[in-house]
């Protein structure tokens, strides 16, 4: 499973040259947030579970973490993403 840089809310705001895109669009920083929201998520509920947490392998579990956070998000996740670019479509809107 190969999963780009683009779903990663600390990589998406650059574009594919390596500077700061000048404005990212609704849809990617809604992935982003919805990302970071399932990340926090999957990290507090193996933090909750009862085996050791600071074992080896911890660095490994957070990769996953992000991992799996990412593909999430970008397969649709829990369509917090899709309120997220609704309600900042309606504030560009507003500011027009």
């Amino acid at each position: 499973m190969i999963i780009g840089t683009s779903t990663d809310p600390w990589v998406s705001g650059f574009s594919s040259v390596g500077s700061f895109s000048s404005k990212p669009s609704s849809e990617s920083v809604a992935q982003s947030f919805e990302s970071l929201v399932l990340r926090q998520i999957l990290t507090s509920l193996r933090s909750s579970s009862l085996s050791d947490p600071g074992g080896p392998e911890s660095g490994w579990l957070a990769m996953g973490d992000d991992a799996l956070a990412s593909y999430l998000s970008k397969a649709g996740g829990i369509g917090l993403a899709k309120s997220v670019e609704s309600l900042l479509s309606q504030v560009k809107s507003s500011k027009i």
